[in-house]
């Protein structure tokens, strides 16, 4: 029963209404999600929503608006009825929260993963991030703060160097099919 979720994200300027970076949904069409990592529209603040024991709520918010522009990698991890969000850009930590939580997440009985928006679940017109996702890890357990470490560190080097410009041409590919909704897998 827990979660771990680690991704390079850059904002750039408010999307459709909130701005989910990732969410998994529980049975899908319009029932309630399960885990969302959103930027919220009101505020600009990042959101961790999770559904324990059946209530959905917005459980963790960074305490200040996340910034445009600037590429970000974002952990978030359920662990031990542990909630934690970090954020980091070049320049360092821009927020570190954490909550204790009771209960047993809703997982439902399948439902997609959405990444950088969704159409069902509460919005006909879905809503969309407006920016750019350059990789995102997600792990069905809790992982430990080592291997969370070494997620972000891994994130880090990759997508928070000085030269952003520079990807391979296998990421620049794999960046153009996420963005038409495809997707590549290699084994």
């Amino acid at each position: 029963n827990g979660y771990a979720i680690a991704t390079s994200v850059r904002f750039n300027g408010k999307g459709n209404r909130n701005e989910p970076v990732f969410v998994k949904v529980r049975n899908g069409g319009n029932d309630i999600a399960c885990i969302s990592v959103i930027r919220m529209a009101k505020d600009g603040r990042l959101a961790i929503g999770q559904n324990i024991n059946g209530q959905w709520a917005d459980r963790l918010f960074t305490p200040a608006a996340v910034p445009d522009g600037v590429p970000l990698v974002i952990t978030a991890r359920w662990r031990d009825n542990k909630l934690d969000l970090r954020v980091v850009s070049r320049e360092g930590e821009l927020a570190s929260v954490s909550t204790e939580l009771e209960g047993q997440i809703d997982f439902g009985i399948g439902g997609e993963v959405s990444v950088g928006g969704y159409t069902a679940a509460f919005s006909d017109d879905g809503e969309r991030m407006n920016g750019d996702i350059g990789e995102l890890l997600y792990f069905n357990s809790g992982i430990d703060d080592s291997q969370l470490q070494q997620a972000e560190s891994y994130l880090s080097g990759r997508w928070l160097k000085e030269d952003e410009d520079k990807l391979t041409a296998l990421e620049l590919f794999s960046q153009s099919l996420l963005n038409l909704n495809e997707f590549i897998y290699i084994e």
